[in-house]
Parts: C-alpha cells; sequence; structure tokens
C-alpha cells in the first residue's frame, strides 16, 4: 500500500514541499468515512472551510436537519444553531487531522474555521470571535480565518500575539501579502517578547488565485470586442488566462523574500515557522484551461495549495507534479503585470476589487445560512390574530370603487405590481430607474431574515454592557418606525426573551433644549447612539452626531476607539456615514438594501436595529409582515387584497376630493398614524395631487367636519369598543367615508406597515404619480443652506411678510387685522398646518393640540400639527407639492441656550433658525399664506398666549 501511496501526485505534491489541503468540508464527508480515506491513503494534509462552504453544506442537507429540529426546540438562538453544527464538525474533523499534525511535526494537519463575515470591518469584534472560536473548539491544530482587511489585518497581528493560529484569507494583491506577513512577523515578536514559544503558534496567508484570471479576462473581453487592430487583438488573446498565476509566482518572490529577512532569521532560530503561503481558489472557472492549470504551475516550498473536491479528485486522478514550478519564469510573470498596465489594467486595482467582492460574498452566503435556519424558526413562532378592516362608502363613492377594480383587474394590476412594472405608475422612461431602484421594500421582511444574527449579537452586547439608554439619531422614515414600535410593543409577549430593557430617546430634531435635555440625562459609556441616515448627509443626523461623537470622545479622553464602540450606524452601502464607518470598530455598522427609500423602510434595518436594541422580538413582527407579503401575492382578487383595495379606496377617494385622511386612534396605536402620515404624505404629495393625512387632531362634532374627510379607525381589540362602535356609526350616518381597523396585537405593527406601503404605492397608480420620489424636498434643503452662510457672515435674514409676537395675550388691532387677513386666504376645501420649532415635549404637543383643536372646530377645516424641522422629512413634500390648498403658522422660540456642532461655524439654534426660516421662504415663494409667531422665550407659555389671542380673535370675528 505504501509503494501505492508514494505514487500518488499528492504524495509527489508533499515531497516537492507543497501541502495538499481540501477546501471543503461537511457532514457527509466526515460521516462516510471519505475524508479519514483521504488522509489515511492519499495524504492529505489539511483542510479549510468558509461561509460558502458551510452554507452549501448545511441548506443541502448534509445531515444536519435533524440537529437543527432539536436545538430549535429548545430554544437556541440562530447563531448558536450555527455555532453548534460547525463547531462539532471541525472539531471531528481536527481530531482526525490530529495525527497528521503530530506527524509533521506540526507543519501541516490544520483545520481553518472562519469568523463571521459581517465582523471584517472590526479589528476590536474579530479578535473576540476569534478568540472564542479558538477556546470553543480546543484543538491545537485549529486556525482561524480572519479576512485580509485593514480591520483584519489589525486584528492578525493582535491574534498571533495572543498565541492564536490564523489563516489570513482574501488576500489578492501583492501589497496585501506584504501587509499580512508584517504583521504575522510583528504579532509573533510580541508573543516572543511576553515569553511565547513560536513553535506553538501557526499561521497561513491565503492568496486566491482563479477570481484574478476571471476579472481581468472579461476586462480583456471588453477590449478586444472594440478593438480593430490585429496586432492588438493578438496581444490582448495572448494575455488570458496568465494574470493569476503571474500574480501569485510574484507573491512567492515577496513570500522568500521576507522570511529570509534577518528580521524573521532571529524569529526562526527561536524555533518559529514561517507564514505558509496558502494558494486558494485554485479551481478552473473557464471550461477551456486545463484543471489543474492552478495547481501544477505553482508547486513552491512551504507553501499550501487548498483544492475544491473536483479539483483534489482531478489531482488524484492525473496531476502532474514539477517541483519548483512556481520557480518558472518570473521575468514573464513581471513583463505579463506591465503589458496588462498598459492596456489599462492594473492588477492592483483588480486585487482590491476581488477583496471587497469576497468579503461581500462571504456575507451573502452566510446571511443565505442565516436565512434557511431562520425559515426554519419562522414555523415553530406563534402569529397574532389578522387585522379585521371593513369600509363605508357612500353610494356614489363605491360605485366608482368597483368600476376602478374592474378596470385593473384587466390591466392585470396584480401581476403587474408583483412583476414591479414601473409602467404602472408612469410612461416617462426618465421615473422608471427611480422607481425600480425603490422597490426593495416590497420583500425585505424575507430577505432581512439573514441579517437577524447580527440584531441578535447587539442585544446580547447591550444585556452584557448592562446599557441603560438607546439614542437614536434619525429623520424621517430613517427613525419612525423605532419610534412606533417603541411605542405600542409594550407587553412581555413583544420582547425578546433575556434582552435588556434599556430607555429610548429618538432624537430628530436639531433643537438645542431637545439635545441638552437627552444629554443630561444619560451616561456615555452606559449609552448606544444609534444613527440612521440612508444617504449619510442629512444635516441633522449628521449634526447629531458629530455632537455626540465628539463629547464621548471628551469623555475617554480622546480614545476615538473607546468612543466608537459606543456608536452604532444604519446606512446605505457607499455613503459617507458607510464609509466612515468601516474605518472605525463600531458597536455595529449596518449596510441596508439602498434600493429601499426612507418612507419604505420600516421593515429594514432602518426600523430593526433600534427596535432590537429596545429588546423587541422582531421575528415576530417579520413573520406578521411575511404574512401581509403572502397575502398580496396570494389574492387575485383585488377586492380580497388588503394592500390593493386599500391604496384603490383611497385613490378613488382623493380623486372625488375627499382627501383629508382624518385619522382617529386608540391611544396606543396613535403612533402608528405618525408614521402613516410620512408615508402617505410624502408619497402622494406631487405634481399638484395629494392625500393629505390629518393625524392628531382631537375628535370633533359631527357638524365641525367638511365632505372632504375620509375617516381612518385605528384600534385594539378590546379598548373601548363600544366607545368606537358609537363613533363609527355616528360617522357612517353621516355619510363620511370609514375604513375601520381593528387590530388584533400590537404584533399587527408588521403587517400594516406592509399593508399601508402597499396601499399607498397603489393610491399613486390612481393618481397617475411616482409615490418613490420626492422632488419639493430638496428646495427647503438649498435655501437653508444659504441662509445658514448668511447666518454665518452676520447678514440680516429675510422679514416674514405676516408676523406676530405671543408676548402678551391682548389682541392688539395691528394684531387683529394681521389674522383676518391670514385666515382670509383660508380656502374652503383646504386646510391650516401648524408647524413649531421648539422642543417636542408633551406640554408642548398639549398645548399645540388645543390650538388646533380650537381652530379646527372655529373653521371647520382639518388642522394638522408637526414639529420642525422632524415635519420636514414626512409631510413637507406635500405642503410644497401637494394641491395649493394650505395655510400655515410656524412658531419659533427664542433659544435660551445653544449647542456647538464639532467641526462646523454654527451651533444648533443657528441650524435650526436657517431651517425655518428656509421652510419659511420655500413655502411664501409658491404663494401660500404663513403667519410667523414668535413665542419668546418660553415656548409653552408663548403657545398658550398664542391661544388666547385667538379666542380673543374668533369671538370678536363672530
Amino acid at each position: 500500500m505504501e509503494t501505492v501511496m508514494e505514487s500518488r501526485a499528492s504524495i509527489e505534491l508533499f515531497k516537492a514541499g507543497q501541502g495538499p489541503w481540501l477546501d471543503t468540508i461537511s457532514r457527509r464527508l466526515l460521516k462516510s468515512g471519505q475524508l479519514k480515506e483521504w488522509i489515511e491513503e492519499d495524504g492529505l494534509l489539511g483542510v479549510t472551510s468558509n461561509p460558502s462552504i458551510f452554507q452549501q453544506a448545511i441548506t443541502q442537507g448534509e445531515g444536519y436537519e435533524q440537529d437543527i429540529r432539536k436545538m430549535l426546540a429548545r430554544g437556541a438562538s440562530t447563531l448558536e444553531i450555527y455555532d453548534s453544527l460547525t463547531i462539532a464538525d471541525i472539531r471531528e474533523t481536527c481530531n482526525l487531522f490530529l495525527p497528521v499534525f503530530e506527524g509533521t511535526r506540526r507543519e501541516h494537519g490544520f483545520v481553518s474555521l472562519e469568523v463571521l463575515p459581517c465582523l471584517a470591518a472590526n479589528t476590536e469584534a474579530t479578535i473576540r470571535e476569534a478568540q472564542r472560536l479558538f477556546s470553543a473548539v480546543h484543538c491545537p491544530n485549529l486556525m482561524i480565518k480572519v479576512p485580509a482587511t485593514p480591520a483584519g489585518i489589525l486584528a492578525v497581528e493582535e491574534l498571533i500575539a495572543l498565541g492564536i493560529n490564523v489563516n489570513v484569507t482574501l488576500i489578492f494583491s501583492q501589497a496585501n501579502y506584504r501587509e499580512v506577513a508584517r504583521a504575522y512577523i510583528a504579532g509573533l515578536t510580541r508573543f516572543v517578547a511576553k515569553g511565547g514559544d513560536p513553535a506553538n503558534v501557526h499561521s497561513v496567508a491565503s492568496v486566491f488565485v482563479s477570481r484574478i484570471d476571471t476579472e481581468i479576462d472579461k476586462q480583456l473581453d471588453l477590449k478586444l470586442a472594440g478593438e480593430r487592430d490585429r496586432v492588438k487583438r493578438m496581444a490582448l488573446e495572448e494575455l488570458k488566462g496568465k494574470a493569476a498565476i503571474a500574480n501569485t509566482k510574484l507573491i512567492y518572490q515577496d513570500f522568500k523574500e521576507i522570511f529570509s529577512s534577518d528580521e524573521f532569521r532571529l524569529l526562526r532560530d527561536r524555533g518559529a515557522f514561517v507564514q505558509k503561503v496558502l494558494w486558494g481558489s485554485t479551481s478552473v472557472k473557464n471550461p477551456s484551461y486545463p484543471d489543474l492549470v492552478y495547481v501544477e504551475n505553482l508547486v513552491g516550498h512551504d507553501s499550501v495549495n487548498t483544492l475544491p473536491q473536483a479539483t483534489w479528485e482531478a489531482l488524484l486522478d492525473h496531476g502532474e507534479i514539477r517541483a519548483n514550478s512556481i520557480e518558472e519564469n518570473i521575468d514573464e510573470s513581471r513583463d505579463i503585470v506591465s503589458r496588462l498596465k498598459k492596456f489599462g489594467i492594473d492588477i492592483h486595482e483588480v486585487c482590491e476589487k476581488l477583496q471587497r467582492d469576497g468579503v461581500k460574498a462571504f456575507v451573502v452566503a452566510f446571511e443565505t445560512l442565516m436565512s434557511v435556519i431562520e425559515k426554519k424558526r419562522f414555523e415553530n413562532l406563534k402569529r397574532a390574530g389578522a387585522v379585521k378592516t371593513t369600509y363605508a362608502f357612500p353610494e356614489k363613492t363605491q360605485k366608482a370603487i368597483e368600476v376602478a377594480i374592474r378596470d385593473f383587474e384587466k390591466k392585470d394590476l396584480h401581476a403587474r405590481w408583483l412583476a414591479k412594472d414601473p409602467t404602472l405608475w408612469t410612461n416617462d422612461p426618465a421615473h422608471h430607474k427611480v422607481i425600480l431602484n425603490r422597490l426593495g421594500w416590497v420583500e425585505i421582511a424575507e430577505k432581512v431574515t439573514g441579517k437577524l444574527y447580527e440584531l441578535d449579537l447587539l442585544q446580547e452586547k447591550i444585556a452584557s454592557e448592562k446599557v441603560r439608554d438607546i439614542v437614536l439619531l434619525g429623520m424621517g422614515g430613517s427613525s419612525l418606525a423605532a419610534e412606533v414600535m417603541a411605542s405600542i410593543l409594550k407587553k412581555p409577549s413583544h420582547r425578546s426573551p433575556s434582552a435588556a430593557k434599556p430607555r429610548f430617546h429618538l432624537l430628530d430634531t436639531t433643537d438645542p433644549l431637545s439635545i441638552s435635555r437627552v444629554n443630561d440625562v444619560i451616561r456615555y459609556d452606559k449609552t448606544i447612539f444609534i444613527v440612521g441616515s440612508k444617504s449619510g448627509s442629512t444635516i441633522e443626523t449628521r449634526s447629531q452626531y458629530q455632537f455626540f461623537f465628539h463629547a464621548v470622545k471628551r469623555f475617554y479622553r480622546g480614545d476615538e476607539a473607546k468612543a466608537a464602540s459606543r456608536f452604532v450606524i444604519v446606512t446605505d452601502e457607499g455613503s459617507p456615514f458607510a464609509q466612515m464607518g468601516k474605518a472605525m470598530n463600531l458597536a455595529g455598522l449596518f449596510l441596508n438594501p439602498s434600493d429601499i427609500g426612507g418612507r419604505y423602510s420600516a421593515l429594514s434595518l432602518f426600523g430593526l436595529v433600534p427596535a432590537a436594541s429596545l429588546g423587541m422580538d422582531v421575528r415576530k413582527v417579520l413573520k406578521d409582515a411575511q404574512r401581509a407579503l403572502s397575502n398580496m401575492r396570494a389574492s387575485r382578487d383585488l377586492k380580497k387584497n388588503r394592500g390593493i383595495y386599500l391604496g384603490i379606496v383611497l385613490g378613488i377617494l382623493a380623486l372625488q376630493g375627499k382627501d383629508k385622511l382624518t385619522f382617529l386612534t386608540s391611544p396606543s396605536l396613535a403612533s402608528f398614524a405618525d408614521w402613516a402620515e410620512q408615508l402617505i404624505a410624502e408619497s402622494t404629495g406631487k405634481e399638484g395631487k395629494g392625500i393629505t393625512p390629518v393625524v392628531g387632531e382631537p375628535f370633533l362634532g359631527l357638524e365641525k367636519y367638511g365632505s372632504n374627510r375620509v375617516f381612518v379607525l385605528l384600534r385594539q381589540k378590546g379598548e373601548n369598543e363600544k366607545g368606537w362602535a358609537d363613533r363609527s356609526r355616528a360617522l357612517k350616518a353621516k355619510g363620511f367615508p370609514v375604513i375601520d381597523c381593528l387590530w388584533d396585537d400590537g404584533i399587527n405593527v408588521g403587517g400594516e406597515f406592509l399593508v399601508w406601503e402597499i396601499a399607498t404605492s397603489i393610491a399613486g397608480v390612481v393618481l397617475r404619480i411616482n409615490p418613490f420620489d420626492e422632488p419639493n424636498v430638496k428646495e427647503s434643503k438649498d435655501i437653508t443652506g444659504r441662509i445658514l452662510q448668511k447666518i454665518q457672515k452676520k447678514k440680516a435674514l429675510p422679514k416674514p411678510a405676516m408676523s406676530l409676537k405671543a408676548s402678551s395675550a391682548r389682541l392688539s388691532t395691528v394684531e387683529k387685522n394681521l389674522l383676518g387677513k391670514f385666515f382670509g386666504k383660508l380656502k374652503p376645501n383646504g386646510y391650516l398646518s401648524l408647524l413649531a420649532y421648539i422642543d417636542r415635549t408633551v406640554a408642548s404637543k398639549k398645548d399645540l393640540q388645543a390650538i388646533q383643536r380650537l381652530l379646527a372646530a372655529a373653521l371647520r377645516v382639518p388642522a394638522l400639527s408637526g414639529f420642525g424641522p422632524r415635519y420636514l422629512h414626512s409631510i413637507g413634500q406635500l405642503y410644497k407639492g401637494g394641491p395649493r390648498n394650505g395655510s400655515f403658522i410656524e412658531f419659533y422660540v427664542r433659544d435660551t441656550k445653544d449647542l456647538k456642532i464639532p467641526g462646523e461655524c454654527y451651533g444648533f439654534s443657528q441650524l435650526k433658525t436657517a431651517q425655518a426660516m428656509g421652510d419659511y421662504l420655500a413655502t411664501s415663494n409658491k404663494g401660500l399664506p404663513v403667519l410667523v409667531v414668535d413665542l419668546g422665550r418660553d415656548p409653552n407659555r408663548g403657545l398658550r398666549t398664542f391661544r388666547s389671542k385667538l379666542e380673543a380673535y374668533l369671538k370678536s370675528a363672530g
């Protein structure tokens, strides 16, 4: 048998100085005895694994199903299940290779297990995870795989210094390889300086090979397609399939130089092993290339080739080993790199791209695996009862709805919506691209499940660190959904087991008093700040982040790493916050899909990260949303399709002039109406069209309501059911359209987020507008920027055409005339909106609502209210782009204090002033009436004083 074994190509490879490892692992290979046979019969010397390998093994069954079911029944978390499966397999594999490890005097026999791919940009978290895995497996021949990202390389040095074996993976370029080798030597030097034996620490540098040819061949093909010169075409053709081997050979030359240096010789003399170079990704991607091209041409001393199973079997079958083949044609390899550059292909840039792509690919593979486990978990979750929605309409409206449904069924609305057909909304090709890039929210309740393990990790961190406060910094859709869930999900059944219960503070403001109030009650070392911004450039969120990061950094005496550990960022890939976050050791960096607009992001990471941080069981929320999505897909009958039918109803009512959508809610569901306001207003308020949500207006006498009202009742089962029944009956008797939504449980928030998102998009179809853009939002932002410049230069600001001071309750003649002029511009089919740039407190909301009730009842028009700049990111689009029938009262306060924004020439008070003035100008420039009210230094006293003036005016006006 020994003679047979010695004749194998795998043995010849080992004799030539290169160890053959296997680049796959599965329970089937372990249980069948195949892996053991390859070790004993064919000289297999090690195994590598990665997220993609485990994803393929576990999702394809491979003997894992029964264990997964058992652990789910015990209540294990998704990561605990993954850990249990992988650690068990890795430990068993390590034991199989232990004789190899000992027989090769610890040069081979290693098995690799990778850290979580989501940690690629976080050094400290990578170190902690590597230590945990090394301790959990507890085998001397385990290697922890760490990606060679900037953060990963820092972790590698630290792990080697701690005596942990490391496989540094996803290396492509020469420059990146040299950084890895230096990190190994630096870490080993530190380990020896602490008295460690360097012979006990091992590492390999995994250089990926074939992917380079795949990418460069693709670029060469593009150049060939446009090249007509025969000589140049020949030169391009000659370069195909050459780059990967050339790059690998040059890296091997770097390896020899580094590990023959005097610096490493000192370590070697003390027993240190070289950090072997490992050639990974050595299967052939182009079937026209020889199947062992990346094996037979890369044989060298002190190296490893980790082979996918098919490549390993090909090696055993017909491999021909040339010793030191990697030393052949080195000058030609340099020439290949040079010739590529002359054609505009920089191999180093290609390598950097491939590393980024590799990190993403591992993340995707891991999330796919997590989704498979989560799907099994979701099957065991008990779901809440469904929301019951009933409708009552005047006969004319009912007939119009029925006609619309028949028409939409003929136009195949259901199938076209599911297919994301942009022509549903517009025939303008310019809008199609925007629409297609804004529909990721449709399936997000299913797609996001692969990331839930990251939320579990964040919950664990918050609980273990005894975090007392969660501060959410964000505006509009990036924050409102979290506020909704925080106010609705309060039952013990809504919470994750063993999750912490921190206090919640939402800062969607630039008011210095609001920011100070939060700053005064938190301890930085017991607080997590969540920064939510889709674009990463929102001025409010950016300013809040600058303020708090500077304060936390000062608290930690300038230690940026410690300051960063108190922050979580949720943003889109490629945003300024994403780029910054990747360079920091944050408590969490969550990159949301970029094809989801802010107001449709409730069920995305923007809503889920804060909710999970507060201890909520987001899986139950998502399960309810998945039920709504299933209903949407299955219900081709538009009358039974909740989202589509509601959207048609809202659109038809608006076309009939019934466009004042008035929400009456149970106290526990009031925040959902706030969220629906921004969704509906920002989506439909454009091109002079729109549905105007009326939220927070107290219930008035029925005679106070105009015929343009539609009522939405949002109520919880068991809450004052008789009172709601009486109110509903009275509204119907008066002929008002009524949409009555009875929630079974707070968990219904998940499904209702999606139902109202679907309905809003369908209302856009009816109204023939694009519900996914916001064409007028930029106006206020641009004007705000110009005003900030004026403030910094101490230039005079524009004076409002209509303004008064709320310094005295007495109504002067001038004020009476001014109010008469302002209210005289109010249109019968219009609305009035109260916009307060003040501290948003229970008291200020109560005072503002009192004015809202007074005006709505007296003027018999809908009265809206909102706090600035919060409303700019919700209903502000409708005010400027919707029907021109609004009148506005803008309140501002003379701030008694300001807070400097680090890095800027202005403070929060100045920023808020600029925003208020910017919105005033953007609104008044459209010819809409705006009354500006100076509340003085005390906003609550000012509001009450202004109410007294209004009461006097209304009394005098009869």
